[in-house]
């Protein structure tokens, strides 16, 4: 080999301008953890969250700073999304109660296959886009949702026969 000869050459300005460096995070990487945090946050409680209102309204959000930065001819990142303002995509009145059922599992007791309800399916609608939402409760946390929903037993057999 020729010393000083390498088969690096310095970017242009063109090149620089298309530069991405490899194994940074994205303003989506950064929305999604942020995003998932929340939501395991509230699944913990028990209480919908509505996932695919969240992403499309970011996306939608980036889409229209993009746009902007094209007319004014900036070059723009989509900035950081209100982050702070996530909770409301688990706020409880966003979501309309659509249904609740039992979860039966079969469990062999002494010998004997008995069924057995392990906990209740609620089943929510976004009244926003109409996103469904399913979540599944174990028997032991029905009443807390129950009161936090302000669920009664007229109500949940009504949902039912819906």
């Amino acid at each position: 080999m020729v010393e000083g000869v390498s088969i690096f050459r310095p970017q242009t300005t063109g090149e620089k301008a298309d530069y991405i460096e490899v194994g940074t995070k994205t303003n989506m990487d950064k929305f999604l953890n942020k995003l998932s945090t929340i939501q395991q946050k509230y699944m913990k409680e028990y209480k919908p969250f509505c996932l695919r209102c969240a992403k499309l309204d970011f996306e939608k959000k980036a889409e229209e700073i993009k746009t902007e930065a094209q007319m004014t001819g900036m070059t723009s990142q989509v900035e950081a999304f209100d982050v702070a303002n996530l909770e409301k995509y688990g706020d409880k009145e966003r979501f309309e109660l659509v249904d609740v059922r039992d979860v039966r599992e079969d469990k062999l007791l002494d010998g004997i296959r008995n069924t057995v309800i392990v906990g209740k399916e609620y089943v929510f609608k976004c009244k926003i886009r109409g996103c469904g939402y399913k979540m599944f409760v174990v028997r032991e946390e029905v009443a807390k949702v129950d009161e936090y929903f302000g669920i009664t037993k007229k109500q949940e057999v009504k949902a039912t026969k819906a």
